[in-house]
């Protein structure tokens, strides 16, 4: 049987920029989602359609992992509306919509492949399955000194909260849960609204690369739990 990879919100920016990655660097079968994904000429990268709003969505993607044949989960779903920079600026409708996607969408994904994941394998180089939520470091409460950005920050720090709850429950089969912030990346997310040296800005593709090291540094529980940065930093939650 065919072990599989899944990246939520596989069709741009770093999701997209993980695929060759994945496939060059892991042996799994890839399932990749996106609202309107385009089919792949590989015969390793399946795709479907799936959108955070829509939570029946999820399952039917679920459906087309085997049982006991995950690996690697990759949440890769995220929104950034307009950046509240004073209080004033809050929108309630605005901040419903981050939680949307950027919190409860990555709780309800782990809720439905739950049970597509494998066990830990006596032996080999990756034997821990594992969960990764691609987070931001504006998501840290300890490293908020800023302020603004409420919507996001509120629910990138959910985000974490999930991360967290489900490296304790998940923890107990061993899968290994981390939240990761990849960096200021030139994506159609944070491009209107980031502006940064160009030194300091990644491209998608290194993005991907320094997300897949990392992943394939995970030898064992005790990344588990944890918020990393691209070069496997912690953060402060």
């Amino acid at each position: 049987m065919s072990q599989y990879a899944v990246v939520l919100g596989g069709t741009r920016g770093i999701g997209a920029a993980l695929i060759p990655h994945l496939l060059s660097r892991t042996p799994y079968t890839l399932l990749v989602t996106g609202r309107a994904p385009s089919q792949s000429t590989s015969p390793r990268v399946h795709t479907t359609p799936v959108d955070y709003t829509h939570p029946t969505s999820l399952a039917t993607a679920a459906s087309l992992v085997p049982p006991r044949s995950l690996r690697l989960l990759i949440n890769c779903v995220g929104m950034l509306e307009e950046p509240e920079k004073a209080l004033k600026k809050v929108d309630y409708e605005r901040v419903r919509r981050h939680f949307e996607v950027n919190a409860l969408g990555a709780l309800m994904a782990a809720k439905e492949f739950e049970g597509c994941f494998g066990p830990v394998e006596k032996e080999g180089e990756w034997r821990h399955p594992v969960l990764v939520n691609l987070s931001a470091r504006t998501g840290s409460i300890g490293d908020n000194v800023t302020g603004g950005w409420y919507s996001y920050r509120m629910s990138k720090a959910a985000l974490n909260q999930v991360t967290k709850s489900l490296s304790v429950e998940l923890g107990r089969k061993g899968i290994v849960s981390f939240s990761y912030h990849p960096g200021t990346v030139d994506t159609d997310l944070t491009r209107p609204h980031v502006r940064v040296p160009k030194e300091h800005l990644f491209t998608p593709d290194l993005a991907a690369e320094k997300l897949v090291n990392v992943i394939l540094s995970v030898k064992g529980m005790e990344d588990n739990g944890k918020f990393y940065d691209y070069e496997k930093r912690e953060i402060p939650w």
